[in-house]
């Protein structure tokens, strides 16, 4: 097999600008090595810090450096095959995202467009394009802080923690503050998707915590606002249709889980799109369950608790959850478990 090194020609303008918070240099690194190349050779009139370099062999990289006099390589590998970075090309290439950057170049507005670009643009759904207008400016800021996508997801975990305590105590201030809190915690699970695309840090343990929150987050705050209800009412009738959507959501949780780890075990960040994509491909039956998977989300629910709260009717929530994931089990078992054998997920290449 070939060995093939990647090439980065360095200068003072790459070594100073950052895009999301992304050393220039290091970014091209990083995206060799989604692309499989784990040997990194380092040219320019000055090398890289040491810092710089302790990151990229942290992430498995093979990194070497070299000079550049007179236009020529100091040293260079001498076998293999030699692929040239330009540390001034940005490549999102899930969605043919490319742009140049360069001292002049309105950076803060690419950063926002490949942000949109790359989790999804125009596709997404409607209440999760409303989000992501608060989780993009945040991510922004976020990327430039020390701080992984894997914090992000706990942080926002712990706000929907705090929803469900704030739902709990019942009366309206206390819905008002829960949805609020909860909203919160949706913005961040979409900038936590956000910083891992935007830092090339992605991954399998990333995703799964993701989705292992998302799921924890319905029961946290919809067994707050049942709390609520029977301190202010007792046992009504909200706490029954709470009683039907449990194990609805249970079984629901149950099936997409195990679809999520047979499909796409290698890349399960990737399965919602991978899946959506199929349906919208599929008949008239699957492409209303792309609309339907939409009311069961959790951007969707951050909306609809907000208004709830609102008007001063939360735990009428608890009947919409009821029939919502009683329809949702229906479509799963028609539409998903049926689909399901024809989703193909690309393996994740960790950078």
């Amino acid at each position: 097999m070939t060995t093939v090194t990647a090439v980065i020609l360095i200068d003072e303008a790459s070594e100073q600008m950052r895009f999301l918070g992304v050393n220039l240099v290091e970014r091209a690194a990083l995206s060799a090595r989604r692309a499989g190349i784990t040997r990194i050779h380092i040219v320019g009139r000055t090398l890289p810090d040491g810092d710089l370099v302790w990151r990229l062999r942290r992430r498995g990289l093979v990194v070497t450096c070299a000079e550049l006099k007179d236009g020529v390589f100091e040293t260079a590998p001498q076998t293999g095959r030699l692929v040239v970075i330009p540390t001034d090309l940005i490549v999102e290439p899930r969605t043919r995202f490319t742009a140049r950057i360069s001292p002049t170049t309105d950076v803060p507005r690419l950063e926002r467009e490949y942000l949109t670009r790359a989790n999804g643009g125009d596709s997404e759904g409607f209440f999760t394009r409303i989000i992501r207008r608060f989780s993009i400016p945040l991510t922004r800021q976020l990327v430039r802080l020390p701080m992984t996508a894997n914090q992000v997801t706990l942080a926002g975990f712990a706000l929907s923690l705090l929803a469900g305590a704030a739902f709990s105590l019942g009366g309206y201030w206390w819905g008002i503050g829960g949805a609020l809190l909860y909203y919160a915690s949706m913005i961040l699970d979409c900038s936590d998707g956000e910083v891992a695309r935007a830092k090339l840090a992605d991954s399998r343990l990333g995703a799964w915590l993701e989705t292992v929150t998302d799921y924890l987050s319905y029961f946290a705050v919809l067994g707050g606002i049942v709390w609520g209800d029977a301190v202010v009412e007792g046992f009504c009738r909200h706490s029954q249709a709470a009683l039907v959507a449990a194990p609805a959501t249970l079984a629901i949780i149950a099936i997409v889980g195990y679809q999520r780890a047979r499909v796409a075990r290698a890349n399960p960040g990737a399965f919602d799109d991978a899946l959506a994509a199929q349906l919208g491909q599929g008949s008239g039956l699957q492409r209303f369950g792309v609309w339907g998977r939409q009311l069961i989300k959790r951007s969707f629910l951050a909306h609809l608790i907000v208004f709830q709260a609102l008007i001063g009717f939360l735990p009428a929530l608890l009947e919409i959850w009821a029939m919502g994931a009683v329809g949702a089990l229906v479509i799963v078992l028609a539409i998903h478990t049926h689909l399901v054998n024809t989703v193909r997920v690309e393996p994740l290449t960790a950078a």
